[in-house]
């Protein structure tokens, strides 16, 4: 629930902004090019249910942007760009691999629709990466950092697509191509984590891991979610990014043999598969914490994530109390909290009550 300029940009409204929702086309093990519900993101009167004029966007909408919106979309997320109290930037991820942006950044009622990402695939339609969670943004000088990452949260059980997690820049160009989006290929792949290394991997220095992101970085980066010797696993993102303080937290899943294999994954503790919560540097995808592998001595790629118990684990949550602020995510066994290590504290300067 929201409020956005009305059309003319006079006026505000007060509204609910909805996606279009779950397809069961996408249960199908090849869900094909194309599904034919869900493909929407729009915005209802909050006192009426009417629907808004000037903020519906769906497919067959007569428009050529609404070529694109082939898959359905379940989650979005928006925020006000300058802060005039109304919501004017909404991003939304499809079951396609598609990263959508809606905005009226000038506060004229008039929204502009614009493809940002396409994920691609891996061997075709039945490999889709699966934007199932809304992104998660950190405003910077230049536009927005856009987090997302791809897994099928209603399949956790797949392994046969290798999900990514992506920071997107989005510096908000004054023309672009809704038909030539970014993708994967304009990114910087730091899987392997050249800027802290491994027992595997020889390390840029700091100044020239800086030097190669600046030559090379004008669309932000990806992180295969693989093993460090390269054997996928199945791990899918199933929450949407949290950023704070500089760092992006998120969850993944891993699942088991025994529940790959369809067993009842609570004939043994195996079978619930594992949680994972990540924590990365927002420019670099680098680590920043190094108790996350268990050794303090130095920070590897391995320190860019730590296992946390079983079951699909819950979205990261930002819990703020006098003697921290932490990282609260629920598994299946007990929730997990993890220290910020920010020694600055969030300050409430009103209350309403």
């Amino acid at each position: 629930v929201c409020k956005i300029k009305a059309s003319g940009g006079t006026s505000e409204t007060n509204v609910i902004l909805l996606t279009g929702g779950y397809d069961t086309n996408q249960d199908n093990d090849d869900p094909g090019t194309a599904d034919s519900k869900g493909r929407a993101v729009f915005a209802v009167d909050a006192g009426s249910g009417a629907l808004v004029s000037n903020l519906k966007f769906y497919h067959g909408d007569g428009s050529t942007f609404s070529s694109y919106m082939n898959y359905c979309i379940v989650e979005l997320v928006s925020y006000d760009d300058n802060s005039d109290d109304c919501d004017d930037v909404i991003y939304a991820g499809d079951l396609g691999g598609n990263l959508f942006v809606f905005n009226d950044k000038d506060a004229d009622g008039a929204w502009v629709p614009r493809r940002l990402f396409d994920a691609g695939n891996d061997g075709g339609t039945q490999y889709l990466r699966k934007f199932t969670k809304a992104p998660g943004i950190a405003q910077e000088t230049w536009g927005d950092y856009v987090y997302i990452g791809s897994g099928d949260r209603e399949h956790p059980i797949e392994t046969d697509t290798l999900n990514r997690f992506y920071a997107i820049k989005n510096t908000w160009p004054a023309t672009y191509s809704n038909g030539s989006p970014i993708t994967a290929s304009d990114l910087v792949d730091v899987t392997n984590d050249y800027l802290q290394g491994s027992s595997t991997i020889t390390a840029y220095t700091g100044t020239q891991y800086e030097n190669h992101l600046a030559s090379i970085l004008s669309s932000g980066w990806y992180i295969d979610l693989k093993e460090s010797d390269g054997s996928e696993i199945g791990e899918k993102v199933v929450s949407s990014p949290l950023v704070y303080s500089g760092v992006v937290y998120f969850t993944t899943f891993i699942p088991s043999s025994q529940s790959a294999a369809g067993q009842d994954p609570c004939t043994t503790s195996a079978g619930a598969g594992t949680a994972r919560l990540w924590a990365v540097d927002y420019k670099t995808g680098n680590a920043v914490f190094e108790s996350f592998d268990g050794d303090s001595s130095t920070l590897t790629r391995e320190d860019r994530f730590k296992n946390i118990g079983g079951g699909i684990p819950s979205d990261p949550v930002l819990i703020v109390t006098p003697e921290g602020t932490f990282i609260g995510v629920g598994t299946q066994g007990s929730p997990k909290f993890d220290d910020t290590e920010e020694t600055k504290s969030i300050e409430r300067y009103y209350w309403m009550k």
